[in-house]
């Protein structure tokens, strides 16, 4: 433990709590000295006060052991990466329907200007949607795992 990167993160605690020395002398039960040693790094909280003081700060107990505050990010990196994933897929999945939509449409012009019957212009189509949707099935499964 570093003893003066904890005596500085008490103090600065103890600061933003607006706290004095003598007013945490109070709250913990020990001597006016002992606030003093902490915060000018000749000693460092005993045990039985570790708790009683991460409570009076407002601080978690392991951020006063390592004398700085580490915040949990790795479930806010983790919920950010699957967004990023979301996103890129949703905006590849808007382009892929879009290029499929005007593909749809110069088909079906193609087949209304080469004069093909009307069913076998519908029959191709549905194949092509039928097509599409395995794909999207194929891609939903993929994404799942």
């Amino acid at each position: 433990m570093n003893s003066k990167k904890i005596g500085n993160f008490i103090k600065e605690k103890r600061e933003e709590q607006k706290l004095t020395q003598e007013e945490l002398v109070k709250k913990l039960y020990v001597s006016n000295k002992t606030i003093s040693k902490w915060e000018t790094s000749r000693g460092l909280p005993s045990i039985d006060l570790l708790i009683p003081l991460s409570n009076i700060l407002k601080v978690e107990l392991k951020d006063l052991l390592l004398g700085e505050e580490k915040k949990d990010t790795t479930n806010e990196e983790i919920i950010i990466k699957q967004l990023k994933i979301k996103r890129r897929k949703n905006i590849l999945n808007l382009i892929f329907g879009i290029v499929i939509c005007i593909i749809l449409c110069i088909l079906e012009t193609l087949l209304y200007i080469s004069g093909i019957n009307e069913t076998l212009g519908i029959i191709i189509l549905g194949i092509i949607i039928l097509m599409l949707l395995i794909f999207e099935l194929a891609n939903y499964l993929i994404y799942k795992k």
